[in-house]
């Protein structure tokens, strides 16, 4: 038997803790480790651990959970030898932060374990919602930010459950906020019971003596939808009433209102009213039920009915940056489309709101849900939801003397359509064709 020297026993051993090291690296590190609040973070993201590994290009979001809203922001990465590096500030109440790397549409978010941390105070405690946040975020019951986690990342509602108990044993303030998400839960996992616990809930809000609209609208929705107890839902909705008169509670009462009224031409002085009463910077921020069924719906009626009667398009522009923002590609379609698709309208003659619709669409500020995408998604999202109207405006660029601009658009949204489309094709080619001669 041969001897094994000593140089071979270090050259084995310096071997074997390579392969170690080799099993034990990660694709994600955070760096420090546990993230304060108010400060620096930096991300690192090892692709070839993952499923981008074939990708020359990585693109990443990272998700703020602030104040019970999730908001995003693009991650600049820079590459360096071994993996993509992104430094970022963690907002002073990020309570948790969450990455998603992606390459076109392949994405990685960290399998099962997700690449998300809790953040911590710089007196070195979690900061409020972080348990809560941390369970919601795998919960299909709460899910808190949609199409995030991958299937395997998924807990089921008694461990969602475990999560809310942790954030009371916590946080002695959180049952102001933990309350709503426990009774969705509750109502899900046993329908019908807990309803005692979930009254004493709600007049524990109402007891309050400082306390936001939104929680008592949460309130509210506990005691009309989920307990179903009309008596105190009546309760909740006077003290909103009385505490908020031109809240969002009162909003939706007038949205509601308004909407019913049948004279289009009625409708107009109530309208002005309303916003005058309701501003729309005010309330960027909030969607409800209401205002998303009806609130688009009642700007439709005033702007349409002098369009109609008298070809005046003067309350198109005088409502444009308070209708609802997907609401406008509804009107893009009614003014833009479907005039140039019926021969009823000549581009030169729908060219200066098929401009101004555009414009509000795609450079309007997210507000809202909206900030949940970051900005290079938001762009994406937009292409997304409004190529249609991309490509007509395309169209009418082109017809009244703007070809360059409309070739540019319609570069854009190329990958939408991906050659699927008859109409972008021939456009497409048209402009190709058009733009080489005018170069020679």
């Amino acid at each position: 038997m041969k001897k094994i020297t000593l140089l071979g026993s270090i050259v084995v051993l310096l071997l074997f803790t390579c392969v170690v090291k080799a099993q034990d690296r990660k694709p994600f590190h955070i760096i420090p480790l546990v993230p304060v609040a108010g400060q620096d973070v930096k991300f690192t993201y090892d692709n070839s651990l993952t499923s981008l590994a074939d990708e020359e290009t990585i693109y990443g979001t990272v998700y703020y959970w602030e104040n019970l809203r999730w908001r995003a922001e693009d991650l600049k990465l820079v590459k360096n030898d071994t993996a993509w590096e992104a430094t970022c500030r963690v907002p002073e109440n990020c309570a948790l932060v969450s990455c998603k790397f992606y390459a076109g549409d392949k994405k990685d978010t960290g399998g099962r374990s997700t690449y998300t941390t809790m953040t911590f105070s710089k007196n070195g405690q979690n900061l409020p919602t972080a348990y809560m946040a941390w369970g919601m975020l795998r919960n299909k019951t709460l899910e808190s930010l949609p199409e995030y986690c991958d299937e395997d990342a998924y807990i089921d509602d008694e461990v969602m459950r475990f999560w809310l108990n942790q954030q009371l044993l916590k946080d002695p303030g959180a049952r102001k906020y933990v309350f709503y998400y426990a009774a969705k839960l509750l109502n899900k996992m046993m329908p019908g019971e807990k309803h005692e616990q979930m009254l004493g809930d709600v007049d524990f809000i109402l007891n309050l003596p400082d306390v936001d609209e939104e929680t008592l609208l949460k309130a509210l929705e506990v005691a009309k939808n989920i307990v179903k107890d009309s008596t105190k839902a009546a309760a909740v909705e006077t003290r909103i009433l009385k505490d908020y008169p031109n809240g969002i509670l009162a909003r939706d009462q007038e949205i509601w209102r308004i909407f019913r009224i049948m004279d289009a031409d009625a409708k107009a002085p109530e309208l002005d009213a309303f916003l005058k009463r309701f501003p729309t910077e005010k309330f960027k921020d909030i969607e409800t039920e209401t205002s998303s069924m009806y609130l688009g719906k009642i700007f439709q009626a005033v702007v349409y009915q002098p369009i109609i009667k008298k070809n005046d398009y003067s309350f198109l522009y005088k409502y444009l940056h308070d209708v609802p923002h997907l609401c406008l590609l509804t009107f893009y379609w009614h003014m833009v489309q479907v005039p140039l698709n019926t021969n009823q309208r000549t581009p030169e003659q729908v060219l200066p709101f098929a401009k101004v619709i555009y414009n509000e669409v795609m450079t309007r500020p997210q507000a809202g849900a909206d900030q949940v995408y970051s900005e290079r998604e938001w762009k994406d999202y937009l292409l997304t939801r409004g190529k249609d109207m991309i490509l007509k405006y395309a169209f009418v660029l082109d017809a009244t003397g703007s070809s360059a601009e409309a070739l540019e658009l319609m570069e854009e949204i190329k990958g939408k359509y991906n050659f699927k489309s008859a109409e972008y094709n021939n456009q497409y080619v048209r402009l190709l064709e058009k733009m080489a001669i005018s170069r020679w």
